[in-house]
């Protein structure tokens, strides 16, 4: 597959095509590739779309719910399992038009990991992808930690640079973690999102330089919450590290 001939794995007719049961894609060293149009409505433990050391793989135009027991991830984005030279470095892939929809147990429904070394002193954080145009919904009940609708990065891999874009993007009753989005690395852009009815915050929890412009948090009347000993609020921004930009946001 290349730029000018990429391989289309797409439904017939969007939302045509209904995947049930165990069914997951695992991409492993892959580049120009789509996945589109499907409706993945599965049972079970297993991340529904695993990228490992991927690159330009477009995920766009899919439902996406999963019936789980257990922790998941739903769409994974990260390095090659043990490519401790770094040579399948994952980099500019984007996840599209999507709708996810009611998790119920912990993990994402957006992980974006990376890449490290064998005794773990040089990650890298998967480069340049792009999240956007998405719905995001139902994230619900709130559980202690590890339940944030999009992860991008994570505490150890915090200095390394992701140039993620998160944009135009819909979070309605996006519950289940303090940090709605959370953001654990470098040189990252959250913008023109919109954060409807959803008890938590747009966090940048670890890492330096980033910029949050143009979100909309709205409470839309929804009454405050409770988890065990603390009271639950809607919207705002939450930032830790430095040499931040934070503009324009409502």
């Amino acid at each position: 597959a290349s730029a000018a001939k990429p391989i289309i794995i797409k439904a017939e007719t969007v939302g045509g095509v209904i995947l049930t049961g165990s069914s997951h894609f695992v991409f492993k060293k892959s580049a120009h590739l789509t996945l589109e149009g499907f409706v993945i409505d599965g049972k079970g433990d297993d991340t529904l779309v695993k990228l490992e050391g991927c690159n330009n793989i477009r995920i766009s135009r899919n439902i996406f719910e999963l019936e789980a027991e257990d922790a998941v991830k739903w769409v994974y984005i990260g390095g090659y399992w043990d490519d401790y030279d770094f040579n399948f470095l994952s980099h500019s892939n984007r996840v599209d038009h999507n709708i996810f929809q009611n998790k119920s147990t912990a993990g994402n429904y957006i992980t974006i990991d990376g890449t490290k070394n064998e005794d773990e002193t040089i990650l890298q954080q998967s480069q340049y992808d792009r999240i956007d145009h998405n719905y995001f919904k139902n994230n619900q009940p709130r559980i202690a930690n590890e339940k944030e609708s999009i992860r991008i990065g994570w505490s150890e891999m915090s200095q390394s640079s992701g140039f993620t874009i998160v944009e135009f993007n819909l979070f309605e009753n996006c519950d289940g973690d303090p940090e709605i989005i959370s953001v654990k690395s470098c040189d990252n852009t959250i913008r023109h999102n919109t954060f409807s009815k959803s008890y938590g915050t747009l966090s940048l929890r670890h890492g330096n330089r980033s910029r949050v412009e143009g979100n909309y948090f709205f409470g839309d009347g929804k009454a405050n919450g409770t988890f065990e000993t603390s009271t639950l609020y809607t919207g705002g921004i939450r930032i830790y590290g430095t040499d931040h930009v934070i503009v324009n946001n409502y």
